[in-house]
């Protein structure tokens, strides 16, 4: 599995003052990384899980996974947003001792897990371009004896890097779209057609479940029904990049 991230990186400049005509430095990098991971292969003559697991259903759970993925796409200056509203706010009422010595933290549910745990993982990564992540990747795979292996899979998201790699170094892999990147897309969609999010929540229920079960055409017949009925050029173009 590939995917891209962001992090931040010093140099020379770092903590140095910033003269008034000088560029502004961006600390912020782009940087590749490959997780390798073995699982025990299982076969089964029919779908094991056609449920859809309930954390996918749960809005509290899928949605902030979405805008983190979403955030991660903006580049640098998402980034940045995100380290500014995390360090640039202030609680409204101080917290005295007493009160923080009394206070216990809510416990938090978990949704039973629903994958199985891998075997071994490794990861590799690179601030070079993709194609080094490619090469870094298929050395890694090799020494982890990938090439006997029954059964293989190469997991990305949609970027348009990520699949010349699967094609030049993992042809024989079966390629997988990420399953959270696909279900932002279909999230995308909804938000741009629905009224609020209670009726945005209401369209990406049976998309979710459609797009789990396989049943992508299903998903995108919806969204070709939006798009003939849709005059909004905003809302248009948002629904066909959910749809490409």
């Amino acid at each position: 599995m590939i995917d891209g991230g962001r992090a931040r990186l010093r140099d020379e400049r770092w903590s140095q003052p910033r003269t008034k005509d000088a560029e502004k430095p961006r600390w912020w990098r782009e940087s590749k990384v490959s997780l390798v991971a073995t699982f025990c292969l299982e076969s089964h003559d029919v779908d094991p899980m056609p449920d859809v697991p309930e954390n996918l259903l749960d809005s509290l759970w899928l949605i902030p996974k979405i805008n983190e993925i979403k955030a991660a796409k903006g580049g640098d200056s998402a980034a940045q947003q995100i380290e500014h509203s995390a360090t640039d706010k202030t609680p409204e009422t101080p917290v005295t001792l007493e009160e923080l010595a009394d206070w216990t933290p809510a416990k938090k549910e978990k949704h039973p897990r629903w994958s199985s745990e891998p075997l071994v993982r490794s990861v590799v990564a690179t601030f070079e371009p993709y194609e080094k992540l490619g090469r870094l990747t298929k050395v890694e795979a090799y020494h982890r004896g990938f090439t006997a292996a029954d059964a293989k899979a190469f997991v990305a998201d949609g970027h348009l890097s990520n699949w010349p790699i699967q094609e030049a170094y993992f042809p024989d892999y079966t390629p997988v779209l990420d399953l959270l990147h696909a279900l932002s897309y279909v999230y995308q969609a909804a938000q741009a057609v629905a009224v609020d999010m209670e009726d945005c929540w209401r369209l990406c229920q049976p998309w979710i479940t459609w797009i789990w079960q396989g049943r992508v055409e299903r998903v995108i017949a919806a969204l070709d029904q939006f798009i003939a009925e849709t005059i909004n050029p905003a809302t248009l173009q948002t629904l066909t990049e959910s749809r490409d």
